[in-house]
């Protein structure tokens, strides 16, 4: 067997890294939203919710996969990255897909742009505790990725809730159409995968010897 580098070139971390999470996120988003239209049962939050956990553990399985990729080989625990992801997308889609619907029904079938964008960071709640599940048993300072996934996804956030206030003002029609919609997106998708890449890079170099034998 040929032996692979110890470290992948850095670009190719970060685009692996960003390039999976916004995928991952619009795949997660295609399969979902459509349940909203054709579900309106009284067990509509149940359904949601599994179908939130369901799909966010196979695209995060997906996601995790190739991520681990481009993890440092001579991380020999890195291998677990793939059930970690998978389970933090689940916890994840569980939560943002129920507060979604919650929102949806206290709004009359409505959501207001600013609670949507949330969703996002509520979601990285979920992929940051699955996560850290793995991590916790070889990282010091596991928790901050909790924090950190959390603030990626936040930053994305209110840099896309600053492009809502913003735009208005640049396009004269509806700006959630066309090449406005696609300004608001591509920064809310790709910040928090750029981010979290760049932290993962910070958080196993500062702590790169595991805490347990």
């Amino acid at each position: 067997m040929v032996a692979l580098k110890v470290e992948l070139p850095r670009w190719k971390v970060l685009c692996v890294w960003t390039v999976s999470t916004l995928l991952g996120v619009v795949l997660f988003a295609l399969v979902i939203f459509p349940l909203f239209i054709f579900d309106r049962g009284p067990w509509s939050y149940l359904v949601w919710s599994a179908a939130g956990a369901l799909v966010g553990l196979l695209i995060g399985a997906v996601v995790g996969y190739s991520q681990r990729r481009v993890l440092p080989p001579h991380l020999g625990w890195a291998g677990g990255w793939t059930w970690a992801t998978a389970l933090g997308w689940a916890l994840g889609g569980g939560l943002a897909v129920t507060m979604f619907g919650w929102l949806t029904g206290q709004n009359g079938g409505l959501v207001d742009r600013n609670a949507l964008v949330m969703l996002g960071p509520l979601g990285s709640l979920g992929i940051g505790m699955g996560q850290w599940l793995l991590l916790r048993h070889h990282l010091q300072s596991a928790g901050l990725w909790i924090v950190a996934t959390i603030g990626a996804w936040g930053a994305g956030a209110v840099i896309t809730l600053i492009l809502v206030a913003l735009l208005p003002l640049i396009f004269s029609r509806d700006y959630t159409s066309g090449w406005g919609m696609w300004a608001i997106l591509v920064p809310y998708l790709g910040i928090p995968g750029l981010l979290t890449g760049l932290l993962w890079r910070k958080l196993v170099g500062r702590a790169n010897q595991p805490t347990t034998p």
